[in-house]
């Protein structure tokens, strides 16, 4: 139809299979032909930790590391139970499971950004962030100008730095 910006992303992707089906149905869909068309995929089951490289190898082009999810599934912990979740938000296992993807995705050559709560929550993790090269942090509204000047300041740390 026209359209140059073209991204379809997969959540909760579990296995390659469910990778290999979905680029059935976006052949089928002939989507593959738009020329800036990206699959990306969501880093938010645990199980991808693992299986990033067999997804890039299939051509996925990018992951969104959903925080949320990834904090849950990995401590099996409700995240809408207050108690619970608070305890878990930049809990170490987090921030290395992050590491590793975002690391993993820049050696592989392809795209990675971090969605969710996490970033709002702890701006301070902000320049780790941005040290290991995430792409993009998508936050939701209300937290955007306190992550916009932590992306700042770890942006100006880093170049000068330099």
């Amino acid at each position: 139809a026209g359209y140059s910006n073209l991204r379809m992303l997969l959540p909760f992707v579990r296995s390659v299979d469910e990778v290999v089906y979905a680029q059935q149905l976006i052949q089928r869909a002939e989507l593959h032909q738009v020329e800036s068309f990206q699959l990306w995929i969501m880093a938010e089951v645990p199980s991808v930790l693992f299986l990033l490289p067999e997804y890039a190898t299939l051509g996925v082009q990018g992951i969104a590391i959903g925080s949320n999810d990834l904090t849950q599934l990995l401590f099996a912990a409700d995240r809408n139970n207050p108690t619970l979740s608070s305890r878990f938000h930049a809990h170490p296992v987090v921030m290395q499971a992050i590491r590793q993807l975002v690391t993993q995705a820049n050696e592989l050559g392809i795209g990675s950004c971090l969605c969710g709560d996490l970033p709002g929550y702890h701006p301070d993790i902000i320049s780790d962030l941005i040290a290991w090269g995430i792409g993009a942090i998508s936050v939701p509204p209300a937290t955007a100008a306190t992550v916009r000047q932590a992306i700042a300041a770890a942006e100006d740390s880093k170049l000068s730095s330099h």
